[in-house]
């Protein structure tokens, strides 16, 4: 399991997400924003200050690294990655980890070569989205990619990458 901690996670002073992640207009007609862009209800030193009435969206959302993936060091402030997870059908039931930078150059790093890599070890399927706007999937080669989900990452322009599996 990729780091997988015991104790219990909070956020903190970390506003990561606040960041990278889109948020949806909520019934009340408040904040609309585009990923990559700083919310701004986001404050300064982390949090929310509309913290209790802020949109669904924001409510709902919970990072890989409060999930527990990652070590304690790779919170999104602190590694400059907000890892998020998910299941998906198309690719023999694997999970997605993605992994969204939030500062540039953060994928490129140790700590983001080290979430790749203990997440393919770990038979995920690895989505980076760099903040740049680029994307790609990293694969192992030993996963069996659905036709679907390979003409899908075409049509988005999504390059796929199939990295040697270690015996």
């Amino acid at each position: 399991m990729l780091g997988r901690e015991k104790k219990k996670r909070s956020c903190g002073s970390c506003s990561e997400c606040c960041t990278v992640m889109a948020v949806d207009m909520d019934s009340k007609g408040m904040v609309t924003k585009p990923p990559g862009v700083p919310c701004e209800f986001q404050k300064a030193k982390g949090g929310c200050g509309v913290y209790g009435s802020h949109p669904a969206s924001c409510k709902s959302f919970r990072c890989g690294w409060l999930q527990g993936m990652g070590k304690k060091k790779d919170r999104p402030d602190k590694s400059g990655i907000v890892m998020n997870r998910s299941s998906i059908d198309l690719i023999d039931g694997n999970e997605l980890a993605t992994l969204i930078e939030g500062r540039p150059g953060a994928l490129k790093s140790r700590a983001g070569k080290r979430l790749m890599r203990q997440n393919l070890a770990d038979g995920k399927i690895v989505m980076r989205m760099h903040t740049t706007g680029a994307r790609d999937v990293i694969v192992k080669e030993s996963v069996h990619v659905d036709s679907q989900f390979r003409r899908d990452a075409a049509c988005s322009l999504i390059p796929i990458q199939f990295v040697p599996s270690r015996k």
